[in-house]
């Protein structure tokens, strides 16, 4: 409900995208249910996980 609330307010003012960050062994699939697609992956972050940063475009 958080993530819907802050797409709404974003796309209310204006804004076109949203980006935002998470580890492997976090919510990547989560937020690949919610529209976001990976942009970039950096290796080894974290103790050797990946971070992927994800962007919704509205």
């Amino acid at each position: 409900m958080l993530l819907e609330n802050v797409e709404k307010e974003s796309f209310e003012k204006g804004i076109n995208f949203v980006h935002l960050d998470t580890l492997g062994f976090q919510a990547k699939d989560f937020y690949i249910k919610k529209g976001y697609v990976v942009f970039a992956v950096l290796d080894e972050c974290a103790r050797n996980n990946k971070m992927y940063c994800m962007k919704k475009i509205f």
